[in-house]
């Protein structure tokens, strides 16, 4: 029986909150009565909007928030632009004023008193119109005001093209108001529906032989003649009235209010990866997720040859924690087993800065050169690394158009390589007869940022090393300037800073260490960070025992300066400091109007300087410079470049080859990332 009491007694508490709860449910009651005319020569409609606004609410109104949203097409600062930036939709943006559109002419009466408008703090889509007199509850005003729209060209279901009109979200509307206050909102296309469902009387006048179209309305009066074309339409309890019309020569109608659908993000980041990861089978099923995925893979190098295997990894379950990729293969010219493998684990962070920590350590063993031993057996050198390190996410964006994070690693290097060397007296050439094994450590605190939004993407690094015998700061940065008509231009920004540890200057193994002008080489590669086809291959050792050159001699690794020569005779002429380099880089697509935006061709200007250049009795001149044109191939995975114009002293090296000169003045870089199937193959640091 209590029990029966308490609960009684507990709903009648209930009861009045429930009462009011109920006497909330109230709506505004909206009548319009639009009188609109088409200009299909100047892409224009005029009108003139009654609105009966009748206040349902328990509020004494002083103004009204209207959405004048013909506005959110004026310029590329409204919602509705960023919005469409977000989906990496840059065509409004570059839109030229003929495709844009907005209203105008606006001249509120309030029951035939003429009102103040204020415009919105942020939106230029939103107004205030501010009441001559409160509006009390149960009261109606009748607000008149004629209106001017520009058209604008049909970017997402609303506007012009050709002689189609597509008409949505265009007269002056009340904006919602409810319980909860006022919605005013800008446009932006995600199906917009913030209005007020309302009572519509609409009479549409278009040129003779238009067809107009208004989905779900009820027809009220036809046109009588051929010169009168008014069209006269009712439609209730919706929020906003559509409609089309569509020249003597119809085309498709594209009706309005859909979502646009997002594309995918068009930056690719520029992370060079191994070539085993890069030739791998695609014919594999992905609809299935396994914990572990298995696959063929294929790699190649000089000294190893062929090199095939298999990939092994968990990346394909975005939730693991623990996350590891091996790629162990096998030389088949080499005869040694080598590979790539990555091991991770991966903890999110309840921190409003640090989103999560990351513990990674990362393996890699193959040969970087080959040679003959006395007994003309062929020996290779061979690098193995270990790189433990530690990453802290600063950013989480599941659409990966953000990234921030700060990371730290050690370099854990071992290097065998030829030693021991004798002179065979068949020939009078030095044969390496042994081996040395060398170790070397590298520390490397990084910080990187990438915005890879469709409109200006960019990327910067902030980097320190450091190792036994020196330090560096590398600084590198990205940005891309998105031309109106389609493709843009790559502006590169490079600084180094270079100083030596306990008087180690002057130590014949520091110049690989050292920042440098020119495209650097696989020996440059002291991280084994980057794929190379023959790591040490050089021109400047055509005599080499086992051949060391050709193609593979012309590779290059646009890490520091990012100029697209190779120079390896002349060291002198690299710009190479042992204090600081600083460049800049410029890429351009070729102009729209002759070529499409994805023509694979591009022009490239290299400009840069070093401290050695400004002393005092320099020989080289300040600036030195390099351009000319380069060629992308297999989706970005390799680019040839062709340099045209560059410094005098460039010009003499080049005079030195006796054959194939024009040959020998290209280069290559290699980006194997961009050919990654993203369905089969993760994208982890993995060097």
């Amino acid at each position: 029986m209590k029990k029966t009491v308490l609960v009684a007694g507990f709903s009648l508490l209930l009861l009045p909150f429930c009462l009011q709860g109920q006497a909330q449910r109230w709506q505004q009651k909206i009548d319009f009565k639009i009188e609109v005319a088409l200009n299909d020569k100047e892409h224009t409609l005029d009108g003139f909007e009654q609105i009966d606004y009748t206040n349902n609410s328990p509020d004494t109104l002083t103004f009204i928030w209207f959405h004048v949203w013909a506005n959110a097409y004026k310029n590329d600062k409204t919602a509705y632009s960023e919005y469409l930036l977000s989906l990496d939709r840059i065509d409004f943006y570059f839109a030229g004023q003929d495709q844009r559109g907005y209203i105008n002419r606006l001249n509120f009466k309030v029951n035939g008193i003429t009102a103040r408008m204020e415009d919105h703090p942020v939106y230029i889509d939103i107004l205030k119109l501010l009441l001559p007199e409160p509006l009390p509850p149960g009261k109606t005003a009748s607000i008149t005001t004629p209106f001017h729209i520009q058209i604008p060209s049909n970017f997402s279901g609303n506007g012009r093209h050709k002689n189609v009109y597509d008409i949505g979200q265009w007269n002056p509307l009340p904006v919602l108001y409810d319980e909860r206050g006022w919605h005013p909102e800008p446009f932006t296309n995600q199906g917009d529906n913030s209005g007020q469902p309302s009572f519509y009387t609409v009479s549409l006048k278009v040129p003779a032989g238009f067809i107009v179209s208004a989905p779900n309305a009820t027809f009220v009066q036809h046109p009588d003649s051929a010169k009168n074309q008014s069209h006269v339409y009712i439609k209730e309890n919706v929020a906003a009235f559509l409609w089309s019309a569509s020249g003597p020569e119809p085309a498709p109608v594209i009706m309005k209010g859909k979502p646009i659908k997002a594309k995918k993000p068009g930056l690719k980041t520029s992370k060079d990866n191994s070539l085993i990861s890069a030739l791998i089978s695609r014919l594999i099923d992905t609809n299935k997720v396994k914990p572990i995925s298995v696959f063929p893979a294929l790699g190649y190098n000089l000294y190893d040859g062929l090199m095939v295997g298999g990939v092994f990894h968990n990346y394909l379950s975005s939730q693991k924690k623990f996350r590891f990729i091996a790629i162990p293969v096998y030389g088949t010219k080499s005869g040694q087993p080598n590979g790539l493998a990555r091991v991770s684990y991966v903890k999110s962070l309840p921190h409003r800065t640090f989103k999560k920590a990351e513990l990674s350590v990362s393996f890699a063993h193959f040969a970087m050169n080959a040679s003959l031993d006395s007994n003309n057996s062929k020996i290779y050198e061979r690098f193995t690394k270990v790189a433990p390190g530690f990453r802290i996410h600063l950013t989480e964006d599941p659409a990966n158009r953000h990234e921030k994070w700060a990371g730290f690693k050690t370099y854990l290097i071992n290097e065998k390589v030829f030693d021991d060397y004798v002179v065979k007296q068949s020939d009078e050439r030095l044969y390496p007869n042994g081996f040395e094994n060398t170790f070397r450590y590298l520390n490397e605190l990084t910080f990187y940022e990438r915005r890879n939004r469709a409109l200006y993407p960019y990327n910067y690094k902030i980097q320190v090393q450091q190792a036994k015998e020196f330090y560096r700061v590398n600084i590198t940065g990205n940005y891309f300037l998105n031309y109106g008509k389609g493709g843009g231009a790559t502006v590169r920004l490079f600084a180094a800073k270079f100083g030596y540890i306990n008087n180690e200057s002057g130590n014949v193994f520091t110049p690989r260490y050292m920042p440098k002008l020119l495209g650097n080489t696989g020996e440059e590669d002291y991280t084994y960070s980057n794929y190379f086809i023959g790591r040490t291959a050089s021109y400047g050792f055509e005599n080499a025992l086992v051949r060391n050159g050709g193609i593979a001699a012309q590779q290059v690794m646009l890490r520091d300066g990012g100029f697209k020569l190779r120079t390896d005779q002349f060291s002198g002429m690299e710009g190479r400091s042992e204090n600081w380099v600083a460049s800049l880089n410029f890429t351009s697509s070729l102009p729209s109007q002759i070529f499409p935006p994805r023509f694979p061709v591009k022009l490239f200007l290299d400009i840069g300087t070093y401290a050695e250049a400004w002393e005092e009795d320099a020989e080289a001149d300040r600036f030195i410079f390099d351009a000319g044109i380069q060629l992308s191939l297999f989706r970005d995975a390799v680019t040839i470049y062709a340099p045209i114009f560059y410094s005098k002293l460039f010009k003499d090296y080049f005079n030195t080859f006796t054959s194939n000169k024009f040959l020998k003045t290209l280069t290559f870089s290699i980006n194997l990332q961009h050919v990654v199937p993203a369905k089969h193959i993760p994208s982890p640091d993995i060097w």
